[in-house]
């Protein structure tokens, strides 16, 4: 499953969150799993993991992401290098230039 979402305005960091949150909570909606998440945003990974701490606003959404790995069966969360997942990468770039979030199960975009 692949999913992107296009937050305009927002920090980078709170978008990467929030594209993760918005990913789990489609695998939960879709009942995928067991789930092992990954995203190439290492700083958005680490402070979900509690390896760094925040002291901003992607805070609130660390907090639904952290209750989401309690609540659901995700067997792990970690970083994967961006070069490793390109197609995550270029599906990234193409949200920005979309104005409404997308979601591709057993497909994927061009």
């Amino acid at each position: 499953m692949v999913a992107a979402s296009n937050l305009i305005g927002a920090d980078v960091n709170i978008a990467k969150a929030k594209a993760l949150s918005e990913g789990i909570l489609l695998a939960a909606n879709k009942s995928l799993f067991p789930l092992c998440v990954e995203s190439y945003a290492l700083n958005v990974v680490d402070i979900c993991c509690g390896k760094s701490i925040s002291m901003s606003d992607i805070d609130n959404v660390v907090a639904d992401i952290r209750a989401f790995l309690g609540l659901y069966d995700i067997v792990s969360l970690s970083h994967i290098p961006r070069v490793c997942n390109s197609l995550a990468h270029g599906i990234a770039k193409q949200a920005l230039d979309s104005h409404v979030n997308s979601d591709w199960l057993n497909c994927f975009p061009n």
